[in-house]
């Protein structure tokens, strides 16, 4: 009963991490992006 009540939560469950993970990985792309495009800018100055 215990297995099988989490059986079907937990495929939704990996989802979630999975795309949890997705929008961590692009957050942190797009965060170094701006950090280069500050450093140039402030290199150009």
């Amino acid at each position: 009963m215990f297995c099988s009540y989490f059986g079907i939560p937990y495929v939704q469950l990996n989802k979630v991490i999975s795309y949890f993970w997705e929008t961590l990985v692009l957050a942190s792309l797009c965060l170094r992006g701006l950090e280069s495009n500050r450093n140039k800018n402030q290199g150009g100055i």
